[in-house]
């Protein structure tokens, strides 16, 4: 009696306890390596505290944390040279870096941000402020850490689906050519060829399993790859595409294994394995074996083996060719009966149950039409969760699924479909409108299917929900364009819109203003009352600031207390000026933040486009240069940039 194939079951995953999040503090200075390790472990964090630069990217090097707070001013290497070096390196590319330093200037504010950190602490530090910036960060990094496993889920989703329209389309060509009688050698080596490009195995053969009439049963191969290594096996090959084939009348070996114990028989050490016997001469080293017999019903027609695919065999692979297999059983049942036109009409239908029982069990709307696209021949179940709509009514009215898309994307959607009569396929992503008047992200695509000859014959598809994906991407954006606290745009985001509008100006010949401000006293506004009135004071100077500008404005916050306002409509001094004053009246008032009542002050600067700078850079400096001459003067709190 044969021995059972051992089972090789891999342990399950055991749920673990998440981490605690990771934060490295690099600072010469151990007061603020203590007061800053008190104030995040309170928080709970994991703190790892280093008072240099070099031992701070050996450590981040060795065991990367999660984010860094990294002081500039160091004796041996600045933060500067720290966050670059650590920037420069694969394994902490992407590890949020937070500048510290008792520095006001802007330019080393933008140096920081030049050398690739996220955000900057000013000293002394402010438990709420640390704490908040730190989190913000380690929030956005697990965004996009979230992001990049939905795309890695979403490539490994269209790779599935591809492998099963591939499946799909090997099981329409071995029925088209069955019902097309083509020849058994010419049908099942297309088959084998199939079945081993597939699943990457070197060579395989399928077999029918037959009784010869003294009750022996043998393996009559009805297709075999090229075991072509040496002479004797070149006139083996030969043989097994002659009228009798190559025969297995002795099944004491791995294929009769398999075949007796009717389930497939894996093993990646098949030279161990008990039913194992010796090769022919010649015959190349198994360095991995799967036989898995070929069923019809409770009848066992033959068997598909395969040999030295690179990794070895699972049996998740097998259930992923259990379709492809099962069909190849029905062929060779069907051949075996010699019914023709009865067996090909029961095959068909039940081909057609295997077809629906695969796109039923991926979470993709499948659907198949004719040429043209007027006519759907297949809606799955999916339609009814994905669009709220029975498949039996998609099929009555084809593309009812289209009547819900969103309206500025239905010209998009008429020339994917003018796409699919034209050329047989179209990729898009179009929004729909659910009843609540909510929106959904769709994409759908849809590819040509061929018959054995090359020629498309159908036309099939596929529509998932994306809406997911989408929303993190906006999240993603928003937050790397606009400024946590204020919410207004950040820097960056400013000087996209002003090279955009330089560039644009170029072309037009027009003029256009650019306001630059800060409040006066807002350094004594923190030290007196702290950075989180301050905070206070910097939102309610935003939300003033966008009550003032017009629709075609951009106002942002450049960072700490500078503003900056770009006018592309303002192209007069009088029209600036006039937007100036209505600033300054807004902002020289008392403000009630909570408890505290804050005196507020602003001075602003003027400068025009070309007059007072060819590029974005030099247009914001001289409209710094005019704010400080402001901030200087006695007589206005704002000041044009004169020329020259």
């Amino acid at each position: 009696m044969s021995r059972p194939l051992e089972a090789h079951i891999a342990e399950p995953d055991r749920p673990s306890v998440p981490p605690l999040r990771t934060v490295m503090v690099v600072d010469d200075t151990p007061a603020n390596l203590n007061l800053l390790n008190y104030i995040l472990n309170q928080a709970h964090y994991e703190v790892r505290t280093m008072p240099s630069g070099r031992l701070a990217i050996a450590s981040a090097l060795d065991d990367p944390p999660d984010l860094i707070l990294l002081d500039i001013r160091m004796p041996d290497i600045d933060g500067y040279e720290v966050c670059a070096r650590l920037k420069a390196e694969p394994a902490t590319l992407h590890i949020p870096v937070i500048f510290i330093s008792a520095l006001q200037e802007v330019d080393d504010k933008l140096r920081a941000f030049s050398a690739g950190g996220v955000d900057y602490i000013t000293k002394p530090f402010q438990q709420a402020e640390v704490l908040a910036r730190v989190d913000t960060h380690l929030r956005i990094l697990d965004a996009q850490q979230q992001l990049e496993r939905e795309v890695a889920l979403r490539a490994r989703a269209e790779h599935h689906a591809a492998r099963q329209h591939r499946i799909l389309a090997a099981i329409d060509h071995l029925r088209t050519q069955y019902i097309g009688e083509a020849d058994e050698e010419t049908l099942f080596d297309a088959l084998l060829q199939e079945i081993l490009d597939l699943t990457d195995s070197a060579f395989g053969l399928i077999g029918e399993l037959r009784t010869n009439p003294d009750g022996q049963r043998y393996l009559q191969t009805l297709a075999l790859s090229n075991i072509a290594w040496d002479d004797a096996s070149r006139h083996l090959y030969a043989e097994s595409h002659s009228r009798e084939g190559l025969v297995f009348y002795n099944l004491d070996n791995l294929l009769g294994r398999a075949l007796c114990e009717r389930r497939p028989l894996l093993t990646n050490t098949p030279a161990e394995h008990p039913a194992a016997h010796g090769l022919p001469p010649g015959h190349p080293p198994l360095h991995a074996f799967a036989g898995i017999p070929l069923q019809f019903g409770d009848e066992l027609l033959g068997l598909v083996a395969l040999a030295n695919r690179p990794g070895g065999y699972r049996q998740e692979l097998v259930d992923e060719l259990r379709p492809l297999l099962d069909a190849n059983a029905q062929v060779l049942n069907g051949l075996r009966e010699r019914q023709a036109r009865r067996a090909a009409e029961r095959r068909l239908s039940e081909r057609e149950e295997l077809l629906s029982e695969l796109t039923e069990n991926i979470h993709q709307l499948f659907w198949m039409s004719d040429l043209q696209g007027e006519q759907l021949l297949y809606v799955s179940p999916v339609v009814q969760g994905l669009f709220g709509l029975a498949p039996e009514a998609c099929l009555a009215h084809p593309w009812l699924w289209h009547q819900g898309v969103a309206a500025e994307d239905r010209p998009a959607l008429d020339r994917a479909l003018d796409a699919l009569r034209s050329q047989g396929h179209f990729d898009l992503e179009y929004r729909i409108v659910l009843p609540d008047g909510a929106l959904r992200w769709i994409r759908e695509r849809a590819f040509p299917v061929r018959n054995e000859h090359g020629r498309v014959q159908r036309v099939a598809g596929l529509a998932e929900d994306v809406s997911v994906l989408h929303h993190a991407q906006e999240r993603i954006w928003y937050q790397a364009t606009h400024d946590t606290l204020t919410d207004l745009h950040n820097r960056k985001q400013f000087h996209d819109h002003l090279q955009t509008q330089v560039a644009k100006a170029r072309r037009s010949g027009e003029r256009f203003a650019l306001c630059y401000l800060d409040l006066d006293g807002f350094k004594q506004v923190n030290d007196t009352h702290g950075h989180a009135v301050g905070d206070l004071l910097l939102v309610e100077v935003a939300r003033r600031l966008r009550a003032l500008v017009r629709e075609s404005d951009t106002l942002a916050r450049l960072g700490g207390d500078e503003f900056a306002i770009l006018m592309p409509t303002v192209t007069t001094p009088q029209g600036a000026l006039g937007a100036a004053e209505r600033i300054v009246a807004a902002l020289i008032d008392t403000f009630t933040l909570g408890e505290v009542e804050v005196a507020s002050a602003c001075s602003v600067g003027i400068a025009f486009f070309p007059e007072h700078g060819a590029d974005e850079e030099a247009l914001l400096r001289s409209a710094d240069q005019a704010m400080y001459r402001a901030k200087r003067g006695a007589d206005t709190a704002f000041c044009i940039q004169p020329l020259g």
